[in-house]
Protein backbone atom coordinates (compact mmCIF):
# COMPACT_ATOMS: atom_id res chain seq x y z
CA UNK A 1 0.00 0.00 0.00
CA UNK A 2 1.33 3.00 -1.05
CA UNK A 3 1.31 5.95 0.84
CA UNK A 4 0.16 9.41 -0.55
CA UNK A 5 2.52 12.50 0.21
CA UNK A 6 -0.54 15.12 0.44
CA UNK A 7 -2.67 12.87 2.19
CA UNK A 8 -4.59 14.83 4.75
CA UNK A 9 -5.56 14.25 8.32
CA UNK A 10 -7.78 15.24 10.29
CA UNK A 11 -8.74 14.55 14.27
CA UNK A 12 -11.93 13.21 15.43
CA UNK A 13 -13.00 13.33 18.86
CA UNK A 14 -15.80 11.00 20.87
CA UNK A 15 -18.64 13.20 21.86
CA UNK A 16 -18.58 10.62 25.57
CA UNK A 17 -14.99 10.63 26.46
CA UNK A 18 -13.30 12.68 24.43
CA UNK A 19 -10.87 10.55 22.88
CA UNK A 20 -9.24 11.15 19.77
CA UNK A 21 -8.69 9.54 16.30
CA UNK A 22 -6.47 10.82 13.37
CA UNK A 23 -8.25 9.83 9.80
CA UNK A 24 -7.85 10.47 6.29
CA UNK A 25 -9.75 13.39 5.61
CA UNK A 26 -11.22 11.70 2.46
CA UNK A 27 -12.47 9.01 5.25
CA UNK A 28 -14.51 10.62 7.53
CA UNK A 29 -18.15 10.79 6.56
CA UNK A 30 -19.42 14.43 7.72
CA UNK A 31 -21.93 13.84 10.81
CA UNK A 32 -23.07 16.03 13.62
CA UNK A 33 -21.23 14.14 15.95
CA UNK A 34 -19.02 10.31 16.43
CA UNK A 35 -19.14 8.03 19.49
CA UNK A 36 -16.05 5.41 19.93
CA UNK A 37 -18.73 2.59 19.58
CA UNK A 38 -21.80 1.91 17.76
CA UNK A 39 -24.13 5.04 19.28
CA UNK A 40 -22.63 5.30 22.72
CA UNK A 41 -18.96 5.83 24.17
CA UNK A 42 -16.91 2.51 25.41
CA UNK A 43 -14.95 4.82 28.04
CA UNK A 44 -18.03 6.62 29.54
CA UNK A 45 -21.08 4.42 29.61
CA UNK A 46 -23.27 7.42 30.86
CA UNK A 47 -22.95 9.06 27.94
CA UNK A 48 -26.14 9.63 25.56
CA UNK A 49 -27.06 10.57 22.39
CA UNK A 50 -28.77 14.03 22.28
CA UNK A 51 -32.58 13.81 22.25
CA UNK A 52 -34.82 13.46 18.62
CA UNK A 53 -37.63 16.55 18.56
CA UNK A 54 -40.42 14.75 17.28
CA UNK A 55 -40.87 14.81 13.56
CA UNK A 56 -36.50 14.53 13.29
CA UNK A 57 -34.72 11.39 13.29
CA UNK A 58 -30.95 10.55 14.46
CA UNK A 59 -29.16 8.78 11.60
CA UNK A 60 -26.43 6.48 12.47
CA UNK A 61 -23.30 5.56 10.70
CA UNK A 62 -20.87 3.25 11.02
CA UNK A 63 -17.21 3.51 11.06
CA UNK A 64 -17.48 7.24 9.87
CA UNK A 65 -14.31 8.27 11.43
CA UNK A 66 -12.04 4.95 11.22
CA UNK A 67 -13.38 3.00 14.32
CA UNK A 68 -15.77 5.53 15.23
CA UNK A 69 -19.96 5.60 14.16
CA UNK A 70 -21.27 8.87 13.72
CA UNK A 71 -24.69 10.04 13.88
CA UNK A 72 -27.04 12.64 12.28
CA UNK A 73 -30.18 14.03 13.71
CA UNK A 74 -32.34 15.75 10.29
CA UNK A 75 -35.79 16.10 9.95
CA UNK A 76 -37.83 13.60 8.45
CA UNK A 77 -38.76 12.83 5.04
CA UNK A 78 -42.67 12.67 4.10
CA UNK A 79 -41.95 8.53 3.71
CA UNK A 80 -40.40 8.30 7.08
CA UNK A 81 -42.68 10.12 8.80
CA UNK A 82 -45.48 7.83 7.47
CA UNK A 83 -43.32 5.01 8.65
CA UNK A 84 -42.80 6.26 12.03
CA UNK A 85 -46.33 6.50 12.15
CA UNK A 86 -46.92 2.64 11.53
CA UNK A 87 -44.53 1.77 14.03
CA UNK A 88 -46.17 4.06 16.63
CA UNK A 89 -49.68 2.57 15.75
CA UNK A 90 -48.15 -0.94 16.06
CA UNK A 91 -45.94 -0.74 19.24
CA UNK A 92 -49.52 1.46 20.45
CA UNK A 93 -51.73 -1.44 19.65
CA UNK A 94 -49.12 -3.97 21.32
CA UNK A 95 -49.16 -2.34 24.52
CA UNK A 96 -52.73 -1.87 24.99
CA UNK A 97 -52.83 -5.51 24.27
CA UNK A 98 -50.59 -6.45 26.69
CA UNK A 99 -52.40 -4.33 29.62
CA UNK A 100 -55.76 -5.75 28.67
CA UNK A 101 -54.09 -9.40 29.03
CA UNK A 102 -53.34 -8.33 32.75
Amino acid sequence: MSRKINETFVEVACAGCGRIQRVRASKVIPCDGYTCSWGRCKQNPDFKLPEVPDGWICVHEPYAAGGFSGWTIRPATQDEKRSLERAKAIRNAALIKRLRAN
